[in-house]
């Protein structure tokens, strides 16, 4: 599986966590009662990636996403959108969670440089992933 992060058109690669795919394996395989990946969430952390990561370094907050999939295709994208009057302040990482908070985390990903968060305005996010 290939997963990459879309922000103002540019593509970040992630790492997935090994505790990220056992959670996927098992909602796929075994468990449904295991919530979905459905939320994004970004911070502040600037820790190199590692698939051993169970969290953000420093979260700032985490929205709810939307899932997107074309019947038959083999991608799906998640995308939300950070709203205006939200956060404000540097972004520098984002995750992939199956809860509104803690829950377990699929991928991580560093933005560099980071990218500056304006309360004025909104902050769309987008996550692909394919087979």
């Amino acid at each position: 599986m290939k997963s990459y992060v879309i922000l103002d058109g540019k593509i970040y690669k992630n790492t997935r966590s090994r505790r990220g795919i056992t959670v996927l394996f098992q909602r796929l395989f075994t468990n449904t009662d295991i919530p979905p990946f459905q939320f994004i969430g970004v911070g502040l952390g600037m820790t190199p990636v590692d698939e051993n990561d169970g969290s953000l370094e420093y979260e700032i907050s985490r929205q709810k996403a939307t899932y997107n999939h074309t019947p038959g295709s083999s991608s799906v994208v998640l995308s939300t959108t950070f709203p205006k009057d939200g956060i404000e302040g540097l972004i520098s990482e984002i995750g992939i969670f199956n809860k509104p908070m803690v829950g377990d985390m699929f991928a991580r990903s560093l933005i560099s440089p980071p990218k500056w968060k304006e309360r004025d305005k909104s902050l769309p996010l987008a996550w692909k992933f394919s087979l």
